[in-house]
């Protein structure tokens, strides 16, 4: 018998999904107008709401359970209040999602985007090197490597290399010899390599900066870069026509950072905090922003209230499931596939594998990726979808989940924004964002709001219920408040959403689906990590045309106006394997047999059933 992953026939969709961003963004000098007012907004909650208050947080010790040891600290939040129980969601919050939305809808900018460094593990072995300065350039020169016997001398030209990490037995760090050759690697641009292996150093340091044990370990031994002396690393090739880019990582499988940044993949849309100039997209005129290019800022037109309870609905206390950060090495839910690639990442795609060895009959082991610079384009505005039948709680408290107070849904909130000197056209825009083009409590355009969103926490509806103006009567020399008709305002905003926002607001387009974060089941192992999501990569990865490290992706995340949004759940399962069997028939128990190849097949199945 051997195993293997699996459709099992039930479906899933992904907790979010985006909006592109299509052609430029249109920015401009600052314009101020002379509309000052308020405008007053109430939130209804459709689904259960999560605000917790973490400066009144109570830490319980739990003393039993399956994903957990004794002894574990786990967090408990009432609902965020003042004043004891005047419950309240901030007005920070609020405004940072309607913002979003602000940018969706009249295609701003992406404010806060922060020019994310992109990295990733890499899946194939990866070829030895040494990094050396030489007449203050950088050279790169091919090596061999073998692992350090105890009392080996160190020849001429041959280094140690240690790793932080300790062996499979946890006795020793893995010590490798590198041996450096007299061939260069010929590649473009190694000095912008070198910068990106410098800040892959430092992605490895702050992860250990928790354990004091790794982290003494990763500053003695062969973890940074010396400019003085030989750097024993390891490269991997890319081709752009007849140029050659390498890559550069401490270990021979390990973590890489791209050439592209965020910023790069964004084109017009990366954050007006980045502009040379004093324009500005839509967005940031209206809500402001800090530009880090000329340490100048732009001063927000708008403030929101925090948004006190009306009718406060206590759902009591619920323990949520475990929440995932973002995991942007996703590039299949987070990128478009580039034509012909079976895998990609932010700067190149595998476009095929190429056996270079004849001595393993399925070439498993022997396959090299066949990789090509590309052009990389993002999915678009990241957006949490509605759910109808959440089911974001879990009877099981860890150290890695937390119990909250909920607001249960029906539960209402009334809150004010307050603007300055804006013009007509930006106060109609934004009553439509606050309002998503429908300003009644029955509408099905919800926003998503607070704790909890991929679990099917959060959906609700703004309304707005008044807007005034305030003029200046300049005979009686004073000032009065004169109130505008909203569903005009709202007509006369010129929004005209496209079908990937409307279905990304809209409480009904999940409806009869299951809303879930990736679901996949390793039922050969009884693990905590049996059925956690990074499996459903995995199976995603080496089903069908996919195997071992030569992953080829089969379903990428689904636009969001695809027929069908849903993906499929995998299994892993023992299955009978008919060329297993019989390469054990032909073979027997007779461990020398060979074939003409010289290799012993029968060790190599009974390795492959150890692993």
């Amino acid at each position: 018998m051997a195993y293997s992953w699996r459709k099992n026939g039930s479906f899933f969709v992904n907790p979010y999904n985006f909006a592109p961003v299509r052609g430029d963004v249109k920015r401009k000098l600052s314009e101020k107008g002379n509309l000052t007012g308020r405008i007053e907004c109430k939130l209804t909650a459709v689904t259960p709401l999560a605000f917790p208050d973490h400066e009144k947080v109570k830490i319980i010790t739990i003393e039993k359970g399956d994903k957990h040891e004794k002894g574990d600290k786990h967090p408990v939040y009432p609902f965020y209040s003042i004043n004891e129980n005047k419950r309240l969601i901030p007005g920070s919050s609020l405004r940072g999602t309607v913002r979003s939305m602000f940018e969706t809808v009249t295609n701003s900018c992406l404010s806060v985007n922060n020019n994310n460094i992109l990295s990733a593990r890499s899946t194939f072995p990866r070829k030895p090197a040494v990094l050396i300065k030489e007449n203050g350039h950088w050279s790169l020169y091919k090596a061999e490597m073998h692992k350090h016997r105890e009392d080996e001398p160190i020849g001429k030209n041959q280094f140690i290399r240690k790793w932080y990490d300790k062996d499979k037995r946890n006795r020793k760090q893995t010590e490798f010899v590198f041996t450096k050759l007299n061939e260069k690697v010929k590649t473009e641009n190694l000095d912008k390599a070198v910068e990106d292996y410098k800040t892959c150093l430092e992605i490895y340091r702050k992860n250990v900066e928790k354990n004091s044990d790794k982290q003494k370990l990763f500053e003695d031994y062969s973890n940074r870069l010396n400019e003085t002396a030989m750097n024993p690393l390891f490269y991997e090739e890319v081709t752009s026509g007849e140029k050659t880019f390498v890559y550069l990582s401490p270990a021979q499988i390990s973590r890489s950072v791209f050439h592209n940044k965020l910023n790069d993949l964004l084109g017009s849309h990366k954050s007006c905090s980045l502009n040379n100039d004093d324009t500005y997209c839509e967005a940031c005129d209206l809500f402001g922003i800090i530009n880090s290019k000329n340490n100048t800022s732009l001063a927000s037109s708008v403030r929101f209230s925090d948004a006190y309870a009306v009718d406060f609905i206590s759902a009591g206390n619920h323990t949520l499931k475990e929440l995932a950060s973002p995991k942007t090495t996703a590039v299949e839910f987070y990128t478009e596939r580039p034509e012909g690639a079976k895998v990609w990442n932010y700067d190149y795609m595998t476009t095929d594998y190429e056996c270079v060895e004849t001595t393993d009959y399925e070439c498993k082991k022997t396959k090299k990726p066949c990789n090509e610079l590309t052009d990389i384009s993002i999915k678009g505005r990241k957006h949490y979808l509605h759910t109808q039948n959440g089911q974001f709680d879990t009877n099981e408290k860890t150290k890695r989940n937390s119990t909250m107070e909920l607001a249960d849904k029906g539960s209402t909130f009334a809150f004010t924004v307050y603007f300055e000197n804006i013009t007509q056209s930006q106060l109609e825009r934004l009553v439509w964002t606050l309002t998503l083009g429908e300003n009644s409590d029955d509408s099905k355009r919800l926003y998503k709001v607070g704790h909890g969103k991929p679990l099917g926490l959060g959906s609700a509806k703004i309304t707005v219920s008044k807007v005034e103006v305030r003029d200046y009567y300049s005979a009686a020399m004073m000032y009065g408040l004169r109130s505008l008709d909203i569903d005009e305002l709202i007509s006369s905003s010129g929004i005209k959403p496209n079908l990937s926002v409307r279905k990304l607001i809209d409480f009904d387009t999940t409806k009869g689906m299951v809303v879930s974060y990736p679901v996949a089941q390793d039922k050969t192992a009884k693990t905590a990590n049996s059925s956690a999501s990074h499996q459903w990569f995995n199976a995603n990865r080496t089903t069908g045309e996919g195997r071992g490290t030569a992953w080829v992706v089969n379903d990428a995340l689904p636009d969001i106006v695809s027929e069908d949004i849903r993906l499929p759940v995998y299994e892993k399962v023992y299955v009978y394997n008919p060329q297993l069997d019989n390469s054990r028939s032909n073979y027997g128990s007779n461990s020398s047999k060979k074939h003409n190849d010289g290799y012993n097949h029968n060790d190599r199945n009974n390795r492959r059933h150890k692993r």
